[in-house]
């Protein structure tokens, strides 16, 4: 990357290409670009990139000293491969390559590992941090078994580790138990290395059965046998027990004293809200009660409805001090729930500056609601921005609660702004207060909305963290694209994601982009970005990124913006209270063709 071709005599095309011995063969390749000049002010370079005959895309502008990569979701094909790097009008400096990798798919029809030793020899692979040619399946194809692994065949099909010769390989710490999974292993060489602790139990009794030949040599730190493990148990077990048992008998003495406590205070906290009739604002931990004839006198009968979701109807409404609320009027499905009681509490404890607060509730004679902040939006919204808050604030929700909380409904209108343009993740606490909930973080009620829900779910019947991270995918389309994640025609009714594929596929960024995003944004930025929603949108779980690491990807993302000095703001994106609409607004205008 230090170095740089460009065209003969300056020119403005940048042309490679080659004839393939077999036209079957299919390749991906993958282009890397860096700006190595500190260019001036009348100076720029950028170009489009032609890949066989498939319509130009662009334009790429390489950042300075660092690294852009460009590269096809979908292979090469035809019996000529050729791309081209051309100049725009615009650039004043030919087009550069500073490097190319191409990789040409190979069909293999070998059999794979069994995958529980697949499992078990990566996490053997993490816990000594081994820099071996451990990469793809352990044992296939033949040719490219893993260093010190030995495979064979079983009766199902499948290959199989027996022999791991991990000696000699200044391995330290104590010997993984992901050893003692690898059940067909008939051979283990851990000698020479500076292990220590002791040897796993199963691993020992193998040894000692003679199913197992292991060797453990020129392991000084090493226990050896069973002796010293249950010698060193003896020497603590004592105390231990008795030190552990005391403080279990005076914890579960104040735990008690706590619990009976609480509940009295619980039991007299509810028993009396049939009572409750005045605006009083009965405060519990900064959350006022409301009863059902102030929620009509505050939103004037229900008078201006803001949204329907799966929960329920939201309403405006005003308190008597001017505050503004979104009050949401909860489905009959939900009312009479027993849940609700505790599940109110649970969101006074929540808090974070990316979800939405709640202000007070309503549980008076089977009327359920709950209060919400909400203010005006009088100014421009920045797309980044709003995307980043998001993240943060479902990030929170699977990370910094226990148990972690799954949204099961991440959609545009489940995200708010503030006066700050602080974006918020409304209705999270919801998907607690439905009756027949499992005990468990992993959902198995579909409470999502059609476009954003997850397509494991037809499948799998569950919706899990990874189920939040392909909504919010379809949430960051939408802020790219400025389309629904329903686009509705007069015939037909597309994905987002079914709409963006196809043009993605053929390297057709801009024709998705939103032009407004076109003209105050990055392009490298931009890319980005896509790259992320597109991460979040995989159709299983497993190839999905976690939350946190969407907001570590965004916040690259803006600082990409910041560094090509663009503040990344919407043109003309003007509102009076829409933040329980699109955080966006959608467009009627068609994207234009590249």
């Amino acid at each position: 990357m230090r170095a740089a071709i460009t065209p003969i005599a300056d020119g403005n095309i940048l042309e490679l290409n080659w004839t393939r011995t077999d036209p079957t063969d299919e390749f991906y390749i993958f282009l890397h670009f860096a700006e190595l000049e500190k260019l001036q002010e009348n100076q720029s370079r950028e170009f489009d990139i032609i890949y066989n005959d498939s319509p130009p895309f662009g334009p790429l502008v390489p950042p300075y000293l660092e690294a852009l990569t460009d590269y096809r979701t979908a292979p090469l094909s035809g019996s000529d491969l050729a791309f081209n790097i051309k100049k725009t009008e615009q650039s004043t400096l030919p087009p550069i390559l500073n490097a190319f990798e191409l990789y040409m798919v190979k069909q293999f029809s070998q059999l794979v590992t069994n995958q529980g030793d697949v499992d078990a020899m990566l996490e053997i692979k993490s816990t000594y941090s081994l820099m071996k040619n451990w990469q793809g399946d352990p044992c296939s194809p033949r040719a490219y078994l893993w260093d010190g692994v030995h495979c064979t065949f079983d009766n199902v099909n499948a290959l199989i580790i027996t022999s791991l010769d991990l000696s000699s390989n200044n391995l330290t710490g104590q010997i993984p138990e992901a050893l003692a999974e690898l059940i067909h292993l008939a051979t283990l060489n851990l000698s020479g290395n500076k292990l220590s602790g002791s040897i796993p139990r199963p691993l020992l009794e193998r040894s000692k059965t003679g199913s197992l030949s292991l060797s453990f040599n020129d392991n000084p730190d090493l226990c050896q046998n069973m002796s010293c493990t249950n010698k060193e148990k003896k020497t603590v077990t004592v105390p231990i027990v008795a030190s552990v048992a005391a403080f279990l008998v005076l914890l579960a003495a104040i735990g008690a004293v706590l619990f009976g406590l609480k509940k009295r205070r619980l039991k007299e906290h509810w028993s009396n809200r049939a009572n409750v009739r005045k605006p009083a604002y009965t405060v519990k931990g900064g959350l006022a009660r409301f009863t059902h004839l102030e929620i009509m006198d505050m939103t004037k009968g229900l008078e201006r409805r803001l949204g329907r979701g799966s929960f329920g109807t939201v309403y405006y409404g005003e308190l008597k001090d001017g505050t503004q609320v979104a009050v949401k009027m909860l489905a009959p499905s939900i009312q009479g729930s027993e849940q609700f009681q505790t599940e109110i509490e649970l969101l006074i404890a929540i808090r974070h500056k990316n979800l939405v607060s709640l202000v007070g509730y309503c549980d008076e004679e089977n009327k359920l609601a709950l209060i919400y902040e909400c203010r005006r939006i009088e100014l421009e919204t920045k797309r980044l921005q709003i995307a980043i808050d998001a993240a943060q604030g479902l990030d929170y929700l699977h990370c910094g609660c226990r148990p972690p909380i799954v949204h099961r409904d991440v959609k545009t209108r489940n995200i708010l702004l503030n006066e700050n343009l602080q974006a918020k993740v409304a209705d999270f606490g919801l998907s607690k207060i439905l009756p027949d909930e499992e005990e468990s973080y992993v959902s198995t009620r579909v409470i999502g909305t059609a476009g954003y829900l997850d397509p494991e779910y037809h499948v799998t019947k569950q919706l899990n963290e990874k189920s939040d991270v392909f909504s919010f995918g379809v949430v960051l389309l939408e802020l790219i694209t400025g389309q629904a994640a329903v686009i509705k025609s007069s015939t037909i009714r597309t994905n987002l994601v079914h709409w963006v594929s196809p043009m993605l596929d053929r390297g057709d960024i801009w024709s998705i982009v939103d032009e407004r995003l076109q003209e105050v944004h990055s392009p490298n930025s931009i890319w980005r970005a896509v790259d992320v929603a597109m991460a979040c949108v995989k159709p299983t779980a497993v190839e999905r990124p976690t939350m946190s690491n969407l907001v570590t990807e965004l916040k690259e993302c803006l600082a990409m913006e910041m560094d090509a000095g663009i503040d990344g703001n919407i043109g003309d994106r003007n509102s009076d209270f829409d933040e329980m609409k699109p955080v966006i607004p959608y467009t009627a205008i068609a994207p234009r063709v590249r």
